[in-house]
């Protein structure tokens, strides 16, 4: 299947859509002209919704933040393919695709967004020539194994573990090591990664819920990273899946793709980190939940004994 974008705007028809010029940049820098919008950040099992404004984007390369309150986003453009920004009945939005075709983030224009900025971002960013996309297909390889990785990988990435002193250590010694995230966590050295018990991920929701614990919640599509902070409470709850809002906030999870989930502590100079990481049936992230939380700050004490309750 290929993608080829045109007609934008055009009379009479049901939906438009024009390719946008990969200045991922500029383009995120331009949000901050729409006002009022809708981010969602997806994977297989999770949407992650927020409500806000875009503020405060910078990027270093290709790596980009967006630090404006309720849009909390960190960017990885390097696994950024193509955009086009689209109209229709339903909607008006920004769509960013990675090379599989899969959406990295939407952003939607909602209730006082400013609809001749979003008209007038299109037109500055319309390319003028492209070729059609043809997405790559997905590697359908087998997860990593705990019996793949030699004894030796095995206690050099304990001791990096014994000896984190940030949070986000945690990902280049996946990469250093050649790991994978949920292979990682079965290598913890002894008390720094436990299974949790069946239903942990809705107890934490309704525990912060009930307690009124602000929490952080964490979703990656891989090449963007959103995160809710505040107060939560459970909308919706069956086998099937679950709905968890905040202010400005929304979390669907189709709970029918997802496998396991670990309670996990990190050392940081600031004391101990704990979240909650769930994983999908194939062993890949869903979503994390972390007690909210500055850099210097230790974690907070109600957070701690939330997630005491969902280890055995």
């Amino acid at each position: 299947m290929t993608v080829d974008e045109t007609n934008f705007f055009a009379a009479g028809e049901a939906r438009h859509a024009v390719r946008l010029r990969p200045d991922w940049a500029e383009l995120v820098e331009a949000f901050q002209e729409l006002g009022p919008v809708e981010v969602r950040t997806e994977n297989r099992s999770v949407s992650h919704i927020k409500r806000g404004e875009f503020d405060n984007v910078s990027f270093e390369g290709p790596i980009g933040l967006v630090l404006a309150g309720d849009i909390d986003l960190r960017l990885f453009t390097h696994h950024w393919k193509w955009a086009r920004a689209v109209r229709s009945e339903a909607k008006d939005a920004i769509e960013i695709y990675d090379g599989y075709g899969r959406c990295v983030f939407e952003v939607r224009c909602v209730g006082r967004c400013d609809a001749q900025a979003f008209v007038s971002l299109v037109d500055a960013f319309a390319a003028e020539e492209f070729e059609s996309v043809e997405p790559d297909e997905l590697p359908d390889e087998p997860p990593m194994q705990v019996e793949d990785v030699d004894d030796e990988t095995a206690a050099s990435f304990a001791q990096a573990w014994r000896d984190m002193e940030d949070t986000h250590e945690f990902f280049g010694m996946l990469r250093e090591h050649g790991l994978e995230r949920h292979v990682a966590l079965e290598l913890a050295p002894d008390g720094f990664a436990v299974e949790a018990e069946d239903g942990a991920l809705h107890r934490v929701f309704e525990l912060a819920e009930a307690s009124q614990t602000p929490i952080m919640v964490f979703v990656s599509s891989g090449g963007c990273v959103q995160i809710h902070t505040g107060t939560v409470r459970v909308e919706h709850l069956d086998e099937a899946g679950m709905r968890v809002e905040g202010p400005n906030f929304e979390l669907w999870v189709d709970r029918t793709q997802l496998a396991d989930a670990w309670v996990v502590e990190k050392p940081t100079v600031d004391g101990i980190v704990t979240s909650l990481e769930v994983f999908d049936r194939r062993s890949e992230m869903a979503f994390q939940v972390f007690g909210e939380r500055k850099p210097g700050k230790p974690e907070l004490e109600a957070w701690r004994k939330i997630v005491a309750q969902l280890a055995p």
